[in-house]
């Protein structure tokens, strides 16, 4: 297995289960924008760690600066593949392919514990929605 650039892979439809269950189940024209961001927008990535061609599990975010950036789509499938996605996380978050002093992530609670256990330091930002409490994930290279 390796950890390999799928940005321009997203419109896969195996890809693209991936990303809609990363991004909580979007409606179809949702996922399709989600797509395009990634092909229109320099400054979004998108890895995953494949094993032969097959993409088992993806990574996506937007770089703030050379040295920052921000998930923006979970990675997925977590609640299957939590070994793999962390081995996913920390080989994002371990600059292999993205030289990234600061990863950040806003979540849930289902994926709070996930991020702690990748290392990043977890703060609850109170209820951002209605019922739903977000959680900030920041994570620092040493």
């Amino acid at each position: 297995m390796k950890f390999s650039n799928i940005r321009l892979r997203l419109s896969e439809a195996p890809i693209r289960v991936l990303l809609a269950d990363a991004v909580g189940e979007p409606t179809e024209p949702g996922l399709s924008e989600i797509v395009g961001s990634y092909r229109t927008e320099p400054n979004r990535f998108a890895f995953g760690w494949v094993r032969d061609a097959d993409v088992l599990a993806l990574l996506g975010g937007e770089l703030a600066s050379r040295t920052t950036s921000e998930i923006r789509e979970r990675p997925s499938p977590w609640r299957r593949m939590v070994r793999l996605n962390r081995d996913v996380v920390n080989c994002c978050s371990g600059l292999a392919k993205l030289r990234l002093s600061e990863l950040y992530a806003e979540t849930d609670a289902d994926a709070r514990d996930f991020y702690q256990q990748c290392g990043f330091s977890v703060s609850s930002l109170g209820e951002r929605y209605p019922g739903v409490e977000r959680f900030s994930c920041l994570w620092r290279a040493i």
